[in-house]
C-alpha cells in the first residue's frame, strides 16, 4: 500500500466515525449506546365537551326591553313539537299557562281567556298597565371532537405526531318559553318621604281601590304624591277601603302631603281618569 492509498483509507474511516456516532462502539461494549433516542409520545385528543349558546340567546331576548320571566324547565325537540300542535289547536300548554298565571299574579292581575288566546298567536297584548308577550327561545347544543384526518400528501411530521383537528358535532336543540312584561309608565306615584324621596309605588287609572294595609310597611307612610301628566285624578283616604277623610289631587305636579295636613295617614287610594 502506497502513501496515497493509506491516507485516503484513513480519511474515509474518520469521516464515517464522525457522521455515525450511534455506530461507534468501544472495544469493551457489546451493543451501541442508544439511550438518547427517546420515543415520541402519541398525541391524545381531549375529550368532547358539551357546549351551548343558551347564555347568548337569553341575553338577546332580554336585551329587547321589559321584564323577562322564564319557564321553570326546557323542552326537548319532541316536547316542543307537542306544544306546537297544542298551540295550533288553540290550547295553552299547562306549563306555559302556569307561567302566565304566576307572573300575572305577581302584579296582582288575573289571566282572562282573551289574553290567553292572544298570547297563543305570539302578539304583544296591551293590558293597560303593561304590554305582555309570550315567546319561545331555541338553544343550540354541540360537542367539539378532535379527529385525526389523514392528509392526501402526508409530511414526515404527520407520521411522527398527527395533529387532531376540531370537528363540531351538533346535538338536539332545546326550547324554553318566556313571558315578557313591559310595564307602562304609572299615572300616579306615591313616596314614603317628602320631595319624591324614599321608596316609591306606581299606580294606573282604573285599577280600583288600593289598600296599603296589605302592603307591609306602607300603611300610614305616604308622605308625597306625584302626578306626571294631566287627565288623572287621585283620591287619598285616611282609612282602608275609602274610609275616613278624603284628599283629592287632580293637577300635574308633586305634592308634599304635610302641606295638606295629610302626611302619614293615608291607608287607601283610588286613581281615576278625569
Amino acid at each position: 500500500m502506497n502513501l496515497r492509498t493509506f491516507l485516503a483509507a484513513s480519511l474515509a474511516a474518520a469521516f464515517v466515525s464522525m457522521a455515525s456516532p450511534v455506530a461507534a462502539v468501544r472495544a469493551d461494549d457489546e451493543t451501541p449506546d442508544k439511550s438518547f433516542l427517546v420515543p415520541v409520545p402519541k398525541a391524545t385528543p381531549p375529550k368532547p365537551k358539551p357546549e351551548t349558546d343558551r347564555s347568548s340567546v337569553k341575553s338577546a331576548v332580554e336585551s329587547t326591553g321589559g321584564n323577562v320571566y322564564w319557564a321553570a324547565r326546557e323542552w326537548s325537540r319532541e316536547e316542543y313539537e307537542t306544544v306546537s300542535r297544542l298551540i295550533a289547536g288553540g290550547e295553552m300548554p299547562q306549563s306555559t299557562q302556569e307561567l302566565v298565571t304566576t307572573i300575572a299574579g305577581r302584579y296582582g292581575k288575573s289571566v282572562s281567556p282573551k289574553l290567553t288566546r292572544y298570547l297563543l298567536l305570539g302578539g304583544e297584548y296591551d293590558l293597560g298597565w303593561a304590554k305582555v308577550q309570550l315567546g319561545v327561545a331555541e338553544y343550540h347544543h354541540w360537542e367539539t371532537e378532535f379527529v385525526v384526518t389523514p392528509r392526501s400528501f402526508p409530511t414526515p411530521m404527520d407520521r411522527v405526531r398527527p395533529t387532531p383537528k376540531p370537528v363540531k358535532k351538533y346535538l338536539p336543540n332545546s326550547y324554553q318559553a318566556y313571558l315578557r312584561v313591559k310595564l307602562l309608565p304609572p299615572d300616579v306615584e306615591v313616596f314614603d318621604a317628602e320631595h319624591a324621596q324614599g321608596r316609591c309605588l306606581g299606580y294606573l287609572a282604573g285599577d280600583g281601590v288600593k289598600d296599603f294595609k296589605s302592603l307591609a310597611g306602607w300603611e300610614d307612610k305616604i308622605a308625597c304624591v306625584g302626578i306626571p301628566k294631566a287627565g288623572v285624578r287621585v283620591r287619598l283616604y285616611e282609612h282602608a277601603d275609602r274610609g275616613g277623610r278624603e284628599l283629592v289631587l287632580d293637577r300635574p305636579g308633586l305634592y308634599n302631603l304635610a302641606d295638606h295636613n295629610f302626611h302619614g295617614i293615608v291607608s287607601s287610594l283610588v286613581v281615576e281618569k278625569k
